[in-house]
């Protein structure tokens, strides 16, 4: 095929939805350019970016994809020469910049038996000199109808081997862990904290204490947690960490911290929320309890930063707190698959 194309490139980075400010504002730090918006969860900006070590260092973004979109009423407008051409230029773009080494690719697009599909494959292989494996090429690529050219067709690259959002410090899983975005968007809530001690009363696996690690902050983190399982992960997670010695876990009810009055800078925590630990009843105990704790070993105009889906239950602990109590400084959600966390910022 040699019709004339007027394809056109993309980098497309995808978070949470409800994390999209915080997206922004990390990659204009990073990279000092604007994103735009596509949809929820999708933001984009030109291509070929600039060489970006930067990448892996982002703690909000989900995944960042290449995107060649390209004109036309049927996929097979993607085979055309010059089509071919220009996305090798890409994907050469990318193996230039050294994140980008798969041999092998494969592809995902509806009818993907079919005539079509087949010869995209082909089309692919020969252009991009790399050979399909159907269900273990390491270099994804997806067919969709385009986000970008009306009536048109996007192939869209992941440009990492792994989600941005798979974190290198995860070596033990624990259930209702904290979405690692998440916990890097609460991290990068606190990057002027200074240092101090920093306590999750709640700590699961070590999710946002080994964020806080991953960040270069250079205090102290302490994290309790009634489950011996859930210990066990964190420490494994902490190991992964050189200067893992200033963080620390032990095994303590919230509610009652062997910790002095007023030591603490920062309270982090994904507080138990009723789909795998806590019924509505023992919620309206433990959110009160957990509150009045954490006011008396902050220090004054401490901040907690705290994680639920049972906000109502939250909102209604902060109303009957004996006075004075928090400050509720902010308040936002995120949807993660069929999860609606919200996440407020509390202070003493």
């Amino acid at each position: 095929m040699s019709n004339q194309v007027n394809a056109q490139q993309f980098l497309e980075v995808e978070c949470l939805p409800g994390l999209e400010r915080f997206v922004r504002e990390e990659w204009g730090e990073h990279f000092r350019e604007d994103l735009n918006t596509l949809e929820t969860g999708k933001l984009f900006t030109g291509w070929p970016p600039q060489i970006r070590r930067k990448w892996y260092k982002l703690l909000t973004v989900a995944s960042i994809h290449f995107v060649h979109a390209v004109p036309g009423q049927r996929p097979s407008a993607l085979r055309g020469d010059e089509s071919l051409r220009v996305f090798q230029e890409g994907i050469r773009n990318l193996r230039s910049s050294g994140q980008f080494t798969a041999d092998t690719f494969r592809i995902s697009m509806n009818g993907k038996e079919s005539t079509e599909a087949k010869k995209l494959k082909e089309s692919l292989e020969r252009s991009l000199n790399l050979q399909c494996l159907e269900g273990e090429g390491e270099l994804m690529i997806r067919v969709r109808r385009s986000l970008y050219i009306e009536s048109g067709w996007d192939l869209v690259v992941r440009i990492t081997p792994l989600p941005l959002s798979a974190r290198s410090w995860r070596v033990a899983n624990y259930r209702g862990a904290l979405h690692s975005n998440i916990a890097g968007t609460i991290v990068r809530m606190l990057k002027k904290l200074g240092k101090g001690f920093v306590i999750d009363p709640c700590c699961g696996s070590g999710t946002l204490l080994c964020e806080l690690m991953q960040s270069g902050w250079t205090g102290c983190g302490i994290g309790s947690d009634l489950s011996s399982e859930a210990l066990a992960a964190c420490r494994e997670n902490f190991s992964s960490f050189n200067g893992g010695k200033r963080f620390t876990c032990f095994q303590a009810d919230g509610r009652g911290l062997p910790m002095r009055d007023g030591r603490v800078a920062a309270a982090l925590s994904n507080l138990p929320w009723g789909e795998f630990h806590s019924s509505t009843q023992q919620l309206k105990s433990f959110y009160p309890a957990l509150l009045s704790e954490l006011q008396r070993v902050l220090k004054k105009d401490g901040i907690a930063v705290l994680v639920t889906q049972s906000s109502e239950i939250l909102l209604q602990s902060l109303e009957t707190m004996p006075k004075p109590s928090f400050h509720l400084e902010g308040e936002f959600s995120v949807y993660n698959g069929s999860f609606r966390p919200s996440v407020f910022t509390l202070r003493k």
